[in-house]
């Protein structure tokens, strides 16, 4: 078994374990950051809110994850030559997060859905370039994916924070790799070396079978009565 292959993996594991200590971390401060943010006004009813400080930063947070989200989803439904229109239109994407600051009660969804799709959108963009992947559907897949469980589960600091784990595993995996290959070229390299070792132990073998051989013939030769004593000498020192 070649254990080099499971390298990437190991670290994969242990990079893992360790972004879920980081996610219970961020997401103890979620949270407690979380619990601050007051919303007031009156919904659908055409008054405004009048978020305190904390919610605002929540509204700024998802006014950068959705305009990068949204310019990624139309990247990737348009092409990345289309990149410009992306650009121009992606910004768009924040009238969902004006929507959601209109209907912004206490214990908001809107804090988890800002929080964990910013998340993802990062992890996404780690994910993709350290295994070169588009990363504008990296970006995509993971924001969407921080989102949803942003929007269901924003009452849970941990849950929130969730989309920073497979960038942590992606990081380790991504040292892993030249480890493994690394382990891979010296093993080939011992392989060879063993092989060399073989081969000329097997000459040397075959060396020796070909001189006893000449030997009994040299010595059959003599109780024949021929002059072998040249031969001796070359041969049998």
């Amino acid at each position: 078994m070649n254990k080099a292959k499971i390298y990437p993996w190991i670290f994969a594991v242990v990079f893992g374990i360790v972004g879920v200590i980081v996610c219970a971390l961020i997401g103890y401060f979620y949270a407690n950051f979380a619990g601050n943010a007051v919303w007031t006004g009156a919904p659908y009813t055409g008054g405004w809110h009048n978020p305190n400080d904390v919610a605002n930063i929540f509204f700024y947070i998802g006014t950068i994850s959705f305009t990068v989200l949204c310019t990624a989803i139309i990247i990737v439904i348009l092409g990345d030559d289309n990149w410009p229109i992306a650009l121009l239109f992606g910004p768009f994407g924040t009238v969902f997060v004006w929507f959601l600051m209109c209907a912004a009660i206490a214990d908001s969804p809107l804090n988890g859905i800002s929080f964990s799709s910013l998340i993802g959108v990062f992890s996404g963009a780690i994910i993709s370039i350290l295994n070169k992947k588009s990363v504008s559907l990296g970006i995509a897949v993971t924001g969407i994916f921080g989102a949803i469980i942003g929007g269901i589960f924003y009452n849970n600091g941990f849950i929130v924070s969730l989309p920073i784990v497979p960038a942590f595993a992606s990081i380790g995996y991504a040292i892993g790799i030249p480890l493994k290959e690394k382990a891979e070229i010296k093993r080939r390299e011992e392989l060879e070396r063993e092989r060399i070792r073989r081969e000329e132990e097997r000459r040397r073998l075959e060396y020796e079978q070909k001189i006893r051989e000449y030997k009994s013939k040299v010595e059959q030769w003599e109780r024949e009565g021929y002059d072998v004593s040249k031969l001796k000498r070359r041969w049998f020192k």
